[in-house]
């Protein structure tokens, strides 16, 4: 199974990250990959927490930014990936976007 995490406020020291990392740390299934979307350059520490259980970080443009961009890059990687679930991650009031 191949799962997405997008998170829509950035990869860094908050409760978000600390959830989305838990996760991916605590599902001790080898048939889970779990991938994450970022919209920031992540820290390595993150980066090595993904790439230990077998998953992969995307960085793709700000929405606030550059929505435009990051629409495209958000369904490319999920057609490119075939994802069988994908998780929204942020502030409520900010997820139609991603829900969509």
């Amino acid at each position: 199974m191949k799962v997405l995490m997008i998170n829509t406020v950035p990869m860094e020291k908050n409760g978000i990250t600390n959830v989305i990392c838990n996760l991916v740390t605590n599902v001790n299934n080898e048939n889970i990959q779990i991938d994450c979307v970022a919209i920031n350059d992540v820290d390595l520490s993150y980066k090595n927490i993904f790439k230990k259980h077998g998953g992969k970080i995307f960085v793709i443009p700000q929405r606030l930014s550059k929505p435009i961009a990051y629409i495209k890059k958000l369904v490319s990687i999920i057609k490119k990936n075939k994802y069988d679930c994908i998780h929204a991650h942020g502030n409520s009031h900010t997820l139609a976007l991603e829900l969509f």
